[in-house]
């Protein structure tokens, strides 16, 4: 192995956009461009699969280790060793949006959906990442490998 993919956290929705950046980032002036996105399709495929077959949420949020090594000047993904941590979220509470609408107070939902959008960015503000995610995430968390999804 040569080397390490990591993801950080990112919500499954928005995986293969974040894994698209971080490999194009990590192999800028070593592979052709063309190349290193021809890898990454494979790759995202690849996931996508996983991803699928597990049931995970667009809204739940996971991070990934994808190690590769370059051989013969081939970038190569190592499937049977790619680790994904997965946090399904905590609660199914009602949109901001609803409640604002539930509260009888004469907005319209067009009005609602803008005073929602104010105090998430409001609260996005305030609270540290760390605190955000402790908030929406399960304590649990479920490795999986993807050598059992290659065909």
């Amino acid at each position: 192995m040569d080397g390490v993919i990591r993801t950080g956290l990112v919500y499954v929705g928005g995986y293969a956009k974040k894994i698209r950046r971080v490999v194009n980032a990590v192999f800028k002036g070593k592979f052709d461009p063309k190349y290193v996105n021809d890898k990454i399709t494979e790759l995202n495929k690849n996931l996508f699969r996983m991803i699928t077959e597990k049931g995970y949420d667009k809204g739940d949020v996971m991070y990934m280790e994808i190690p590769y090594e370059i051989e013969n000047g081939e970038l190569r993904w190592i499937y049977p060793e790619i680790k994904v941590r997965y946090w399904k979220l905590v609660s199914e509470e009602k949109p901001f949006v609803e409640k604002i609408l539930n509260m009888d107070t004469g907005y319209t939902e067009k009005e609602a959906r803008q005073i929602a959008e104010e105090v998430d960015e409001e609260v996005r503000k305030m609270e540290r990442p760390k605190d955000v995610e402790k908030r929406k995430v399960l304590k649990v968390r479920a490795g999986t490998s993807l050598e059992n999804y290659l065909g």
